[in-house]
C-alpha cells in the first residue's frame, strides 16, 4: 500500500507532487484569478469551479496510475491487470458526494459540476463494465488515503452515468455555463502543471494613456471620446486613417482583459513595440502572439536571455494585453477537443479586430460566427476599420449579434475644423512601369505598390538598371531579411524622418503599417486595398497642393495578378 498519493511523477527539476499538493495549487491560483478578474464568473459558478478544482484529480488515486507515476521499485503489485487503466477523470466522479453536491447546490449545479470533472481531459470514451470492476475492487482501498484532506463518500460508486449526458448541454444556458467552467478548470490546472501565472493582473493601461496624451500634449479626439465613455458596449467602428484608431481601441478596453487582432505580422510587431516604447506598457504584461513571435522575442531580448515564461503567459493567453493574428484566438469555432479554455477566457475579454476588410471571405465567416460565440458567453468585441465590407454588418444582424454603430463615420479635421484633406487621385489608364514613375519627382518618399510579387521584381531590377536606388518589400524573402526590410520601410516612413526614399511593396504595407509617405503609385485593386494604400501617404497631413499625390494604373489591359480570362459565348 502507498503511504501518499501522487499526481505527478519526479522529474530531473521537481520533486513528485502529491494529489493534496496539486490542489492546493489550484485553488491557490483559483484564488488569485477571482481577485483579478471577479467578474469571469458569476458568484455561484465560481464556487462550481472551486468545487471542480476540489475533485478533479482523485480519479489518480488508483493502482495503475500511482504505479505508472513511481519508479520500479516503489510501484506494487496490480491485483487486476486484466482490467485496462481507466482515465482518471472518469474515475475522479466515483469519489464526489453526489447526493449530498445535489443536497447543497441543486441538481444542476451539481450536475454542471460533475460534467466538468468528466470531460476536464479528452479521453476515449469510458469503458462502463471495466469501469464498474475498476471501482469496486481497486478504489475503495485509496478512501482512508483521501479522506484526511478531501469530503469523500465511503464507498466509491459507478452511479455517476446518467450525469454525464451531454444531452443536459443542449439548453445554450447549460452550455455556455459549462464552457467557463471546464474551461477555466483546465486554464487553472494546465497554469498549475506548467508552473505559470494563471493571470497576470492589468497594469492600469487609462492612466498610462493619460500619461502619454499629456506627454504629447494631446487631448481626446471625437472617436477616442466616444469609446472611452461607452466601454462595455460592442462597436464596428468606421473611421479615417491616421485619426488615431489604435489609440481610440486602447481607451475603450480600459483595465479588462484585451485581445488586439491585426492581420499582417509586420502590423503586430509594429503595434506591440509601440505599446512597449510609447505607451509605456510592460513587457511583463503585453503579449505579442503569431507564427514567428519566437523569434521576434529574441530579436527584442538584446543581451538578454530569452524569457521562456513570457512566451508561454504570450501562448496562454496569460496577459491584459495580448497583440495576436486573428487566426490565433478564432480557431475555437471548430470545436476542436479542448475548446473550452480558449472561449471561456473571451467570455472576459474584450477583442479588438482591425482592418477587418484584409481576411478572406472563409476566415471572415469564422469571425462571423466566432463574434456570435464571444457575445453569447459574455465577451466584448471592437470592429475598426476605414473601410468595411456591408456583408459583415448584414451577416451580424443576421446572427443577432449586438452592436453599436454611428451612422456617421469619424474623420479627420484640420486646424480649421474642416474635414483634412489628404489625397489628389488621378487615374492612369496604362501600365504601371519605370517609365511613367520617373516622370515625376523622386526627391521625396515615394511608395509603389503592386499586385504581384513578380512585378515588384521587375520593377525593382528595372530600376538597378537605371542606378535609381530603390529598395523592395514583399513576403518572399527569408525571416532574417524581411525584418530588416520591415524596419528600414518603418523608420522611413516615420512622420518625423526628414529622410527620401523609394519603396516597391505589395500588400503587406496595406493595413495598420503605420507609415507616412509622400506619393503613392499603384496598380489597381478591388477597392478596400485600394483605400489601405491610400492611407499609407499623408496619413496625418493636411494635402495643400494642386496635382496628384496618387497614381492609379489600371494595366495594359489589366494589372499584374488579374487574370484575362475571356467569356466564350456561343
Amino acid at each position: 500500500m502507498f503511504e501518499k498519493l501522487l499526481a505527478k511523477s519526479a522529474t530531473k527539476t521537481s520533486a513528485a507532487q502529491t494529489i493534496i499538493e496539486h490542489t492546493n495549487h489550484l485553488i491557490k491560483k483559483w484564488e488569485i484569478f477571482r481577485k483579478i478578474y471577479p467578474n469571469a464568473l458569476s458568484k455561484k459558478d465560481w464556487t462550481i469551479l472551486l468545487q471542480a478544482v476540489t475533485y478533479h484529480d482523485l480519479g489518480k488515486a488508483n493502482t495503475k496510475f500511482q504505479n505508472k507515476v513511481r519508479t520500479i521499485e516503489e510501484r506494487i503489485e496490480d491485483l487486476f491487470p486484466e482490467i485496462d487503466e481507466i482515465p482518471h477523470n472518469y474515475l475522479s466522479c466515483a469519489f464526489m458526494p453526489i447526493k449530498n453536491l445535489i443536497t447543497h447546490y441543486g441538481k444542476e449545479d451539481a450536475t454542471l459540476l460533475i460534467l466538468a470533472v468528466y470531460y476536464h481531459h479528452e479521453r476515449a470514451e469510458q469503458n462502463m463494465y471495466e469501469s464498474g470492476d475498476e471501482i469496486k475492487k481497486d478504489l475503495q482501498k485509496y478512501v482512508s488515503l483521501l479522506n484526511n484532506d478531501f469530503n469523500i463518500r465511503e464507498e466509491p460508486k459507478f452511479d455517476y452515468r446518467k450525469f454525464t449526458d451531454r444531452k443536459f448541454l443542449e439548453n445554450r444556458e447549460h452550455l455556455y455555463r459549462f464552457v467557463r467552467i471546464k474551461g477555466l478548470l483546465n486554464k487553472l490546472d494546465y497554469a498549475a502543471s506548467g508552473g505559470y501565472e494563471v493571470e497576470i493582473p492589468p497594469e492600469d493601461l487609462p492612466q498610462k494613456m493619460k500619461k502619454y496624451f499629456d506627454n504629447k500634449n494631446r487631448t481626446r479626439n471625437e472617436l477616442q471620446d466616444y469609446l472611452y465613455t461607452l466601454q462595455q458596449e460592442n462597436h464596428i467602428v468606421i473611421a479615417s486613417t491616421g485619426i488615431g484608431k489604435t489609440e481610440a481601441a486602447l481607451w475603450w478596453l480600459g483595465n479588462d482583459k484585451g485581445i488586439f487582432t491585426l492581420p499582417l505580422k509586420v502590423s503586430i510587431n509594429a503595434i506591440y513595440d509601440r505599446l512597449i516604447n510609447e505607451i509605456g506598457c510592460s513587457k511583463k504584461n503585453t503579449g505579442l502572439l503569431h507564427s514567428g513571435m519566437h523569434a521576434e522575442y529574441v530579436k527584442r531580448a538584446d543581451e538578454q536571455d530569452l524569457d521562456l515564461i513570457t512566451i508561454t503567459h504570450a501562448k496562454n493567453l496569460s496577459m491584459p494585453l495580448t497583440v495576436t493574428t486573428i487566426d490565433q484566438i478564432i480557431d475555437f469555432v471548430g470545436l476542436y477537443p479542448g475548446f473550452e479554455m480558449k472561449l471561456a477566457t473571451l467570455a472576459y475579454s474584450k477583442i479588438i479586430i482591425d482592418e477587418i476588410q484584409m481576411y478572406s471571405a472563409r476566415l471572415a465567416a469564422f469571425i462571423v460566427l466566432g463574434l456570435k460565440y464571444v457575445t453569447d458567453i459574455g465577451g466584448k468585441f471592437l470592429i475598426m476599420t476605414a473601410t468595411l465590407p456591408p456583408l459583415f454588418i448584414e451577416a451580424l444582424k443576421r446572427l443577432e449579434v449586438p452592436f453599436e454603430k454611428r451612422e456617421d463615420p469619424f474623420l479627420k479635421f484640420n486646424a480649421n475644423n474642416q474635414p483634412i484633406k489628404r489625397h489628389f487621385m488621378q487615374i492612369v489608364e496604362k501600365d504601371l512601369t519605370i517609365e511613367e514613375i520617373l516622370k515625376h519627382p523622386m526627391e521625396q518618399k515615394v511608395l509603389i505598390i503592386v499586385n504581384t510579387v513578380t512585378k515588384a521584381q521587375q520593377l525593382y531590377k528595372e530600376f538597378e538598371e537605371t542606378g535609381v536606388k530603390a529598395s523592395l518589400l514583399h513576403s518572399r524573402f527569408i525571416s532574417k531579411h524581411r525584418q530588416e526590410k520591415e524596419d528600414a520601410i518603418l523608420a522611413l516612413g516615420n512622420k518625423d524622418c526628414l529622410n527620401t526614399g523609394i519603396w516597391i511593396t505589395t500588400q503587406l504595407v496595406e493595413a495598420s503599417v503605420d507609415i507616412d509617405f509622400d506619393i503613392l503609385f499603384t496598380e489597381l485593386s478591388e477597392a478596400s486595398g485600394l483605400f489601405q494604400r491610400m492611407g499609407r501617404i499623408y496619413r496625418t497631413r493636411d494635402y495643400v497642393e494642386n496635382i496628384p499625390n496618387i497614381y492609379v494604373f489600371t494595366g495594359g489591359p489589366l494589372p499584374s495578378g488579374i487574370a484575362n480570362n475571356k467569356k466564350i459565348c456561343c
